[in-house]
């Protein structure tokens, strides 16, 4: 899963370490929480074994500032809690020493569950190619996957080219094309 986030901040009082700014700031900043366990050395080290790749796990940019580089299982388990898109370790994972076989799961369903189920949600704005939509488990909320990307968003994704906006005088939201010299107070469908 590549989320390709980032957030910055500064330490406040009673955290009691940089990657506790780092889990803070990815909440506030993103609505992201990843669980303590995808954060473990061993389990982040074990990934990267896993998907043979050599990337640190951290870095200090300067005295007060350090990076982290967190790679996700494709089992790791996705769900809504509080508002934020939470990803914890697989319940069985799968990432000894060879990558994982099985499918990435959502709210307990696979991909090709959810592109099934799409049914369900008739009724609502048709989505831009290769996205769907999945229900949280924990909160029934709706939140948007696409199957190309693997990007996850709560906000309805828009198609190419358009970008969302809004307006200084009415602060109503609008979408607004570059390429076309187009924008709409609706969501536009292609």
């Amino acid at each position: 899963i590549d989320l390709n986030v980032s957030a910055e901040g500064r330490s406040i009082e009673g955290e009691a370490s940089l990657k506790d700014t780092a889990r803070r700031v990815l909440g506030e900043g993103c609505g992201v929480y990843l669980s303590e366990n995808l954060w473990a050395e061993g389990f982040q080290t074990r990934v990267r074994r896993a998907f043979g790749v050599n990337l640190p796990l951290e870095w200090f940019d300067s005295d007060e500032s350090k990076g982290y580089v967190l790679l996700l299982p494709s089992d790791a388990s996705v769900d809504v809690e509080e508002g934020l898109l939470t990803f914890r370790e697989p319940a069985e994972p799968r990432i000894g020493g060879a990558a994982s076989a099985g499918p990435a799961t959502f709210a307990g369903r696979t991909v090709e569950d959810w592109k099934r189920m799409q049914h369900e949600f008739r009724g609502l704005p048709r989505l831009p190619a290769d996205w769907i939509r999945v229900k949280s488990r924990n909160s029934d909320k709706v939140y948007f996957f696409n199957t190309r990307t693997q990007q996850t968003t709560f906000e309805f994704p828009l198609p190419a080219g358009w970008t969302r906006h809004v307006s200084k005088t009415t602060g109503r939201t609008y979408y607004f094309n570059a390429q076309k010299a187009q924008s709409s107070f609706e969501l536009p469908a292609e």
